[in-house]
Formats: structure tokens, sequence, C-alpha cells
């Protein structure tokens, strides 16, 4: 794979991420954090996926404490940008490859493709 494709499959990741994160920022404010389950999306390369992941904030938090670490629906890995680090129920975390852009350089260079 060309490193142009690797790079804007991780961006697509990073866009889900900070909507993820946004979320996560909502139920702290609430104060919901560790009752329910939310539906955070999956955090595939796909840029047209809507699926959801259904977990708890504080869980979502925990994974995310490594900067590498996404949350994906099962079988919406991409081994050539990331590894598999852990399976649970009905998604995976996975681990990226390479540096990641912040969600801003990737929005931006997702609107000049």
């Amino acid at each position: 794979m060309k490193q142009r494709d690797e790079r804007r499959l991780i961006e697509n990741e990073v866009i889900f991420r900070q909507i993820n994160k946004d979320v996560d920022d909502f139920l702290h404010d609430v104060g919901v954090q560790h009752v329910l389950p939310a539906p955070f999306y999956c955090e595939c390369s796909d840029i047209h996926c809507t699926q959801r992941i259904e977990l708890p904030a504080a869980e979502y938090e925990k994974i995310h404490k490594g900067s590498r670490n996404f949350i994906v629906v099962t079988g919406h890995e991409s081994p050539e940008i990331e590894k598999i680090v852990e399976r649970r129920d009905g998604y995976c975390i996975v681990e990226k490859f390479q540096k990641l852009p912040s969600a801003d350089e990737a929005a931006y260079r997702l609107k000049e493709l």
C-alpha cells in the first residue's frame, strides 16, 4: 500500500476518535461516565462506517490511554496500518504502527483530497 493511502486511512480513524472524545467529554460533563454504556463510533479507516461500539466511557478512556490505540468493530481492522492488541465481544482494540496526526491535521488533509 502506498504511504499516502496508509496516511489517509489513519487520518480517517483520527477523526472518528475525536468525535468519540467529544462524546466522552459530554458524558463526564453530565456525570454519567460510569453509569451507562455509550454508543461510540467504530474508529476504523472507512470514512463511511457508522457502526457503534457500546461501552462505558471509563472503559473507552482506559483503552485510549495509549495514544495509538483505537476501537474498531470486529472485522474492520486494517493490518497494513495496525495490529490487534486485544479482542473483545464485538470489537477489537488496535494499535497503529506509526505516529498519528492530530485531529485538526487529519481534518485539514482530508479536505485537500
